[in-house]
């Protein structure tokens, strides 16, 4: 197996910028939704539920992405399926610019989610075998840091473009993807660890034999328990970032244009948190990192809705935005669970399937504010949130500092 060690800083700096705008290109897809969630029900006269179902099916897509844009990973390479899968998720969501009703929206928002959740897999999987174990907890959360961006660009053209042009305009801009793509094309070469995997495995790698693996032996635990947790986590993110700005708007009076400029000030907690607990990982480990993350979680969330006062909501956000950082620190920590020829289809699966299982916290919550309240929803978020450290503490941890500079990880062994 290739050594992470011997890749140059050329080629990690080149990754790292693309990883950084596909993820950011990512999230700005995730969040347009979100932010402009009030005008389509309004357009199209959509119940609650129905409404929660756009949600749901993007996270549907991302969940059938474990299995499609991991095989592709695994068989054809890191940096192809990067490549086509910015390009396609952005000309999938710019179409729904031109989206006529609910069902063509919807349809849209399943075929995208499809390309959208493969990028967790392929960042991830990039910065794993491009960067040393000793570098690579900082190096793919400061990557993370594009989430927080895209979040900020989405809320700043809700602000600045959305009153000019409509809700439309929000996703026709995902076009911008095309010059990432272009990026991935030109700069970033294929990981050295994925070369000399298939120079040893020169057939493809049937998805079944893949699946197989991934639920053997000691990765049998990994599996369940990183699927559960993403699940968790997912359930407990989704559907707090989902309905927040309408919990704002409908239960505490914010008007609808200041929404934009309250989730982009939440985003600076995320700016500092994401890169901070990938110094911390690297320091006392990913496991111990992720359960206090998701610790905190479980107290802030429910003490944050708990308030009425508008000011409080907004200098409290970056501290919710904080805790909402796990992503960066599984991207890390995942791919130290397997080895190179199954590590885009393991990641996958933890992530995405979790992603996909939790496809039912938009409707879900959704359909638990209809009955009581959207407070009372996004409550339950911080309490799923504590279940996820449950699992964590279960998992094992897959860095310590003596792992100084190999690919491989103590988590890889199979038997």
């Amino acid at each position: 197996m290739s050594n992470s060690a011997t890749v140059s800083t050329k080629v990690r700096i080149h990754t790292s910028v693309g990883a950084f705008f596909s993820n950011m290109i990512e999230f700005y897809d995730l969040m347009i939704l979100s932010m402009a969630l009030a005008l389509i029900v309004k357009e199209f006269d959509l119940t609650l539920s129905e409404a929660g179902m756009l949600g749901t099916a993007t996270l549907i897509g991302c969940g059938l992405s474990a299995f499609i844009i991991g095989w592709c990973s695994e068989n054809f390479g890191r940096k192809p399926t990067l490549l086509y899968s910015v390009l396609i998720f952005s000309l999938l969501t710019a179409c729904i610019g031109f989206a006529s009703g609910y069902l063509q929206i919807l349809v849209l928002r399943l075929l995208a989610g499809i390309t959208l959740g493969g990028i967790f897999t392929l960042v991830g999987t990039l910065m794993n075998e491009t960067w040393p174990a000793h570098l690579r907890g900082r190096a793919t959360t400061i990557v993370w840091i594009s989430s927080s961006c895209g979040v900020i660009l989405a809320s700043f053209l809700v602000a600045n473009v959305m009153p000019k042009y409509g809700w439309r305009s929000l996703f026709i801009f995902a076009l911008t993807g095309i010059i990432v793509a272009i990026y991935i094309a030109i700069f970033i070469p294929e990981t050295e660890a994925w070369k000399a995997m298939k120079a040893q495995k020169k057939d493809k790698i049937a998805l079944s034999v893949g699946l197989k693996e991934i639920f053997s032996g000691k990765l049998r635990k990994n599996t369940l328990l990183g699927t559960g947790a993403s699940f968790l986590a997912g359930l407990s993110f989704w559907g707090f970032m989902y309905w927040l700005p309408t919990f704002l708007i409908a239960e505490r009076g914010l008007a609808p244009a200041a929404v934009g400029g309250y989730i982009a000030f939440q985003s600076i907690g995320q700016i500092i948190g994401v890169p901070l607990s990938g110094v911390i990982a690297d320091a006392i480990g990913r496991k111990k990192t992720l359960i206090l993350i998701f610790i905190l979680g479980g107290i802030l969330i429910p003490l944050y809705v708990s308030s009425h006062n508008l000011q409080v909501l907004f200098w409290g956000g970056p501290f919710i935005a904080a805790i909402f950082s796990y992503p960066g620190l599984m991207a890390t920590y995942y791919p130290e669970f397997y080895p190179t020829h199954i590590r885009s289809l393991g990641v996958g699966f933890l992530f995405n399937i979790g992603r996909a299982l939790s496809a039912i916290g938009p409707y879900t919550l959704g359909a638990l504010a209809v009955a009581y309240s959207l407070q009372t929803s996004i409550v339950v978020c911080g309490i799923l949130y504590v279940l996820g450290a449950v699992l964590v503490f279960f998992l094992p941890e897959t860095f310590r500092k003596k792992d100084l500079t190999d690919n491989n990880s103590p988590a890889l062994s199979t038997k």
